[in-house]
């Protein structure tokens, strides 16, 4: 495996915000945030994990949107839990890393 990710997951929210709430998962490459994985919501379905990544766009308008360098690249993925989630981007991310360019706030 060339690329190796991490996660970090995000603090679980406290009070009546943190009724049936799941924390995002930062997905990190050399301790850089380049991609983030989202649990499932009432507008994403109750099984439905999300994995993005976040990918330098190739052309500066390609989203109408001239200042920002990057967009969001989301996956069609099967994870129904966290792990499987997580093993999905494991499996796959030097795929993703080799066919597209990774962004991160930090560069």
């Amino acid at each position: 495996m060339k690329y190796a990710p991490t996660f970090k997951k995000h603090p679980r929210a406290t009070g009546l915000a943190g009724i049936g709430d799941k924390p995002q998962i930062d997905i990190k490459l050399r301790k850089k945030v380049v991609g983030s994985i989202h649990p499932p919501n009432f507008f994403r379905g109750k099984d439905n994990w999300q994995i993005g990544f976040m990918i330098v766009k190739e052309d500066i308008n390609e989203d109408l949107n001239p200042n920002c360098p990057w967009r969001w690249f989301w996956v069609k993925n099967d994870a129904t839990d966290e792990e499987s989630a997580r093993s999905w981007v494991r499996l796959n991310f030097d795929r993703v890393a080799f066919k597209y360019k990774l962004w991160s706030h930090d560069d």
